[in-house]
């Protein structure tokens, strides 16, 4: 057995505690973010195109920012654009799934601790010509 410094050497979950995600973003996308917004969680383990999406929502976002350096592996690998500014700042941002299964195929499969994903946190809903229109609406004074 070989131990490396500030690995894991063991994680322990009861049976019936409930998973949550932990997503990092950077401090450039972070001043947004709130409590209680949807987030959109694609598993890379099932394809959402022919999977779908996990749901959740926003419980908390980390006060204390993470350097990339801070960052785990796993996550680190995967931000290598973000993180190639060393001074780069991250955020963690706990999320609460709807649901605890991925429906594959018709039969519910649990999701697993360490799963990889991506996720969209929803930050503003407009109608298209809203959108569109911002611009104009914001010169005039009308935004929000």
């Amino acid at each position: 057995l070989r131990y490396y410094e500030k690995s894991r050497l063991a994680s322990l979950i009861p049976n019936d505690s409930k998973l949550n995600a932990h997503v990092y973003v950077s401090a450039r996308q972070a001043g947004f973010i709130q409590e209680g917004q949807e987030v959109l969680i694609r598993h890379a383990a099932y394809p959402y195109q022919k999977f779908g999406v996990t749901r959740g929502s926003v419980a908390s976002v980390a006060m204390t920012p993470y350097a990339a350096q801070e960052l785990p592996a796993h996550v680190a690998s995967t931000l290598q654009q973000e993180i190639a500014d060393v001074s780069s700042l991250f955020y963690q941002v706990a999320v609460n799934l709807d649901s605890q299964y991925v429906s594959v195929y018709g039969k519910p499969r649990q999701l697993q601790v360490g799963m990889l994903f991506e996720a969209d946190i929803l930050q503003d809903k407009r109608r298209l010509y809203e959108w569109v229109l911002e611009p104009i609406y914001s010169v005039l004074g009308k935004s929000g």
